[in-house]
């Protein structure tokens, strides 16, 4: 049967922590990233929406938000890949 230990198993995280850190950095700024453009793109909707009546408003509202959310989650695909992974190869944990 398998031995755990949990000191080495801390240990096995205190010597991945640059990695661990900066994959949560990462994700931090992927979400904070979610917000401003997806609320950018609300308030884009909104702006043109003001040519309109007040369902046009909300409609144009509407679809900005989800258009930014779309376009960065596109662009989010892609550099979520190309930030994390090419960089660790380098990297050596002692």
């Amino acid at each position: 049967m398998w031995d755990f230990n949990v000191g080495n198993a801390l240990a096995m995280m205190a010597r991945t922590m640059p990695f661990i850190v900066l994959r949560m950095a990462v994700y931090f700024g992927i979400a904070v990233g979610y917000v401003l453009v997806t609320g950018t793109g609300a308030g884009i909707g909104y702006g043109v929406g003001g040519f309109g009546d007040e369902g046009f408003q909300a409609n144009t509202t509407m679809w900005g938000g989800i258009m930014g959310f779309g376009l960065f989650g596109a662009i989010m695909y892609w550099a979520r890949e190309y930030i994390l992974y090419p960089a660790f190869p380098k990297w050596r944990v002692v």
